[in-house]
């Protein structure tokens, strides 16, 4: 008698029921009659892949394909097995010859063209997810097209796909990701009210519970991102991405021996987590263990399988190494790292040349002085022209917008996007910087009402209070500043130019396009002469009212370069300055690289780091001898210590 369908009933009850071991006794016995009949290999293998069990399915599924080799359901479903086992590589080797003979099959294109976008072969991949809306809208094929078109540098696209997607599904994972679009390109309005509302439907799923924790800490609530993440790791301890959520979380807001704990726990889970490993390193290097720190980095390093967290090892590796005097292999490891940060965004999603380019184009357009420099505008509705700290990354703008935000009188905005939302609504309108020239009063009111409507979502406005606009590379976009805001003023924040470079291809940057330069030193003394022409250009032709912070001043004389600033802004000295390191511990969440640094009182040992990195840091200093002798610092070239 041959084997029926009907005869898996019982086995998918059984299944159904969680009585695993039963399920496969009674199905074992069923194949055990199969012969070469491939449907009761097929049956066991779907049974075990609705169980979440896909090395078991995939062995079945194999069994049946070697009876019936042609045979299409079992081909498409074991590349579905595959790519839930991560083998995107073997998902292929089944697609690839369907993929052409089953060009109008949504079904087989959707599976291949996902098993691309795991390879990273993004313009085939979107070619055939392409093909695969032919059929109709899919909310996973859209969400895997905006993966791409994000990855390729297309947020516009990445965000209409995304819309489109919601529509067919309002799923967490696209409204996270969609989120997620939003704020990258200064949408925060409508940022907020998706997860207003996921916070509504799903407040006891720990994946909003992750995405709101995410949103937390990019909007600067670190201590309500922490009791998320810590309420999703409760509801849901198998999930690996709550451990390092919460590690991360708690790493930020300075509780070192908790993040280390959560971070060891997530590990126990998953040894093989190379971000938790960076996590634990990270902890050990801030609790001053640093030889724990190197020992586990070093170890993991030595066996890891180079994955999309290889470069965080590398860079706490190399930090470790620097804090224990071991510059030569600091050296080695930043170097490494950065090359394998870039690698790993390679294929589109980040191009070092974009942030040249619109320097470029600026310095271009600002070689003459524009006709309409020096013009006022009309009145800005009772708001006061923003004050912007800008600079170079590395500058000290952090130590800097802590020290002013300790000042009763002074709000600070950190490190939010705002103006650069705005060029890139320009640019989506008009050429800019181009269009800056004729830019009618009516647009001009329109970006200044945009610009504060965002700024006062991230800020409690109160009366009398001064806004500190903190975004050190706005410096590039200071004459669009001053065509929206005329009267507008700067803090200039001043490092020693081979100590800023130095420090930025120390610093693992989440990389755009402008973050990317700094994974090349070389790249990162060209961006800096270059912005810091583009300022000149500024300063000449449109004269904006402005004062200087070095770094170095400020580890030295915190009063005597604070003091200058305060009196810029019409502000009286206040004592509470002096103690900006405990501010910045009640404020919690600093969203930047250097909010490890900014709640401990003033050090200097990060000045003239670069003597210590030897002949490399001599070149560079010779490259930077015009910038290091502008901003009146000595000439040492021929300091840096050979060790």
């Amino acid at each position: 008698m041959s084997i029926q369908p009907s005869d898996f009933d019982p086995v998918r009850k059984l299944a159904s029921a969680g009585r695993w071991r039963e399920a496969r006794e009674r199905y074992s016995r069923i194949l055990r009659k199969a012969g070469s009949d491939w449907r009761p290999f097929y049956m066991a293998g779907m049974i075990e892949a609705s169980g979440g069990d896909f090395d078991r399915a995939a062995k079945a599924l194999e069994k049946a394909r070697a009876q019936a080799p042609a045979e299409l359901q079992i081909i498409i479903n074991l590349a579905q097995v595959q790519l839930h086992r991560a083998l995107p590589a073997e998902a292929l080797k089944l697609l690839g010859p369907l993929a052409g003979r089953f060009a109008d099959n949504a079904a087989i294109q959707k599976l291949y063209g996902t098993a691309l976008l795991e390879e990273g072969r993004y313009d085939e991949a979107a070619q055939a997810l392409e093909i695969a809306l032919r059929q109709g809208d899919d909310s996973a094929v859209l969400n895997n097209l905006a993966l791409i078109y994000r990855s390729q540098g297309d947020l516009h696209r990445a965000t209409v796909v995304l819309e489109r997607a919601v529509q067919c599904d309002d799923g967490i994972e696209i409204q996270t990701n969609l989120a997620s679009i939003y704020m990258v390109t200064g949408r925060h309005g409508d940022a907020w009210a998706l997860y207003d509302k996921l916070s509504r439907s799903g407040g006891s799923d720990p994946r909003v519970l992750r995405a709101l924790a995410a949103f937390s800490r990019d909007t600067g609530h670190a201590n309500r991102g922490v009791r998320l993440a810590t309420r999703a790791l409760i509801l849901d301890p198998t999930k690996i991405a709550s451990y390092t959520m919460l590690a991360e979380l708690l790493d930020q807001t300075s509780a070192q021996e908790a993040s280390l704990s959560v971070a060891r726990r997530g590990l126990l889970l998953k040894p093989e987590k190379q971000y938790l490993v960076a996590l634990e390193g990270r902890a050990l290097r801030r609790l001053k263990r640093l030889d724990e720190a190197v020992s586990c980095l070093q170890g993991t390093l030595e066996k890891a399988t180079p994955g999309p967290d290889t470069y965080r090892l590398g860079f706490e590796l190399a930090q470790s190494l620097d804090s224990l005097g071991r510059y030569g292999d600091a050296f080695s490891w930043f170097e490494s790292a950065n090359r394998t940060q870039l690698e790993e965004f390679s294929g589109g999603l980040v191009d070092p040349g974009r942030a040249f380019s619109e320097v470029k184009t600026l310095l271009s357009a600002f070689e003459n002085a524009p006709s309409w420099a020096g013009t006022d505008l009309q009145g800005n509705a009772g708001e006061t022209d923003p004050v912007f700290l800008v600079g170079f990354p590395r500058s000290g703008t952090t130590l800097l917008d802590q020290v002013l935000d300790a000042h009763p009188g002074v709000q600070v905005l950190e490190e939010r996007p705002l103006i650069s939302g705005l060029s890139a609504r320009l640019a989506s309108t008009a050429r800019y910087p181009g269009a800056l020239e004729n830019l009618p009063e009516t647009m001009r009111a329109e970006m200044r009402a945009a610009y504060f409507t965002e700024r006062n979502r991230f800020l409690v406005p109160s009366d009398g209070a001064i806004y500190v606009d903190k975004m050190p590379l706005n410096i590039v976009h200071a004459g669009l500043i001053l065509r929206i805001f005329p009267r507008a003023r700067f803090i200039l924040a001043l490092r020693h130019p081979c100590d800023v470079c130095l420090s930025c291809l120390m610093q693992n940057f989440n990389l755009n396009h402008s973050m990317a330069v700094f994974c090349s030193l070389s790249d990162t003394v060209r961006f800096y002469r270059e912005v810091f022409a583009l300022w000149q250009r500024y300063l000449t032709h449109l004269k904006p009212a402005f004062v200087t912070v070095k770094y170095e001043d400020m580890t030295r004389d915190l009063r005597g370069a604070a003091e200058p600033v305060l009196d810029f802004l019409g502000l009286d000295w206040d004592e509470r300055v002096m103690d900006f390191h405990e501010h910045a511990r009640q404020r919690g969440y600093i969203a930047t690289p250097s909010y490890a640094q900014v709640t401990q009182p003033l050090y200097g040992h990060a000045v003239a780091r670069w003597k210590r990195y030897g002949p490399v840091m001599k070149a560079a200093a010779k490259e930077l001898g015009p910038e290091i002798k502008a901003f009146g610092y000595e000439d040492e070239s021929n300091g840096a210590s050979d060790g």
